[in-house]
């Protein structure tokens, strides 16, 4: 028996996914290589954003936010 393992990205190329359609369906596992490094940016901006703002702390091991 043989078994694949493809990735989210290969399956999103198999599937003729774009980054845009991943975006509006907000997949979470289908999407690009590219979607993947933009998203991770998005994400670390906007932490950097909240931690100089103050409405982000980070404990042990731990974020907190403020609301």
């Amino acid at each position: 028996m043989v078994v694949f393992h493809y990735g989210g990205d290969t399956i999103a190329e198999l599937l003729g996914t774009t980054d845009c359609t991943a975006r509006k369906l907000g997949l979470e596992q289908v999407y690009s290589k590219a979607e993947r490094t933009r998203r991770k940016t998005e994400r670390e901006a906007t932490a950097t954003r909240l931690l100089a703002s103050g409405s982000l702390t980070i404990g042990k091991d731990v974020f907190f936010m403020s609301l």
